[in-house]
């Protein structure tokens, strides 16, 4: 087991000599995670406020969750870490409720996370989710996560808005909408039902999208990332097959200040990342998009330094604009 004190120091100094980012810097990062979103729902029909970041932004429908699992709690965890579930580096989070412990009880030794960094350099963090089993994230970097609330989606968004209003230095925002995994597990993912919580997902995006705009303070200042945590299948209502290409393609879309609008993530990584097609890649050779670069995009952003001890876009490479 990880001893408590063995915390990783990440403190920077904003534009430290050796910070190979040419992003963009921004005052906040808000993490946008759509539970159990497909990739193939994202349309102007039915998700007209995600549709207009894609067209206002960087992004792209094909990217990938892990690749050994397409479950909640251990994607989360490679989104705010950048590990993979298995490997040299690693997590270790195979399970998908909170057990009591903490990521680093699983990994066997601290895990330093997105929280670490921005606390480290006296930025502010928060967490707004829908769903009880991230009190095993909380529990894991709690010293470092300044702000959390659990309800239903449609009600943190004012929260969410004035937490982003109230921060100072450099901020990461998490958001988690889980309308459409409730509705797949219910009804599954090619039901009318799904389409309906897909839709309402979307109303509740376009909510926390107009006021970071309308905000004079937020617009202008703010990046927005959104993933999903793994897709659903055609048929059935588990997600847990992670050989299912229904399951581990999800979209990955960025906006804000700086970022290219229209732009193919694949294209402007052309020689870092490679589109997969429909094929299930391994974490060896060049990968595809994943989830995973989520903690070191963002801190990329913020213009912090990566997250200690991680394997995905560790050398912040992933270029947006």
């Amino acid at each position: 087991r990880w001893v408590a004190g063995d915390r990783i120091d990440t403190t920077c100094t904003i534009g430290d000599p050796g910070d190979p980012s040419p992003s963009p810097t921004v005052g906040r990062v808000v993490h946008v995670s759509i539970d159990g979103l497909r990739a193939d729902v994202v349309t102007s029909r039915n998700m007209p406020a995600l549709v207009k970041l894609r067209n206002e932004g960087a992004s792209t429908l094909n990217a990938r969750t892990d690749y050994h699992v397409t479950k909640t709690l251990p994607n989360h965890t490679s989104q705010f870490t950048g590990r993979p579930l298995y490997g040299t580096i690693r997590h270790r989070v195979s399970f998908n409720s909170d057990n009591g412990e903490t990521v680093h009880d699983a990994a066997g030794s601290y895990v330093s996370s997105v929280f670490d960094v921005v606390d480290n350099n006296n930025g502010d963090t928060a967490m707004f989710v829908g769903k009880d089993k991230f009190q095993f994230i909380r529990r894991s970097w709690q010293d470092s996560i300044d702000d959390y609330e659990k309800a239903p989606p449609g009600d943190l968004v004012d929260d969410a808005l004035s937490q982003l209003r109230s921060g100072d230095g450099p901020g990461f925002t998490f958001f988690h909408i889980r309308l459409p995994d409730s509705a797949g597990h219910a009804y599954g993912w090619s039901s009318v039902e799904y389409l309906t919580a897909v839709s309402e997902a979307n109303a509740i995006l376009q909510e926390l999208t107009d006021g970071i705009r309308s905000d004079g303070a937020l617009n202008g200042s703010t990046a927005i990332i959104v993933t999903a945590d793994h897709g659903g299948p055609e048929f059935g209502l588990v997600h847990e097959d992670y050989l299912n290409v229904d399951n581990y393609v999800v979209p990955f879309i960025v906006w804000g200040p700086g970022v290219q609008p229209g732009a193919d993530l694949y294209q402007l990584n052309a020689s870092l990342r490679a589109n997969p097609g429909n094929s299930r890649v391994d974490n060896d050779g060049i990968q595809p998009i994943r989830t995973h670069e989520v903690a070191n995009l963002a801190l990329d952003l913020l213009g912090l330094p990566p997250v200690p001890g991680s394997v995905f876009n560790a050398d912040q490479s992933l270029r947006v604009g």
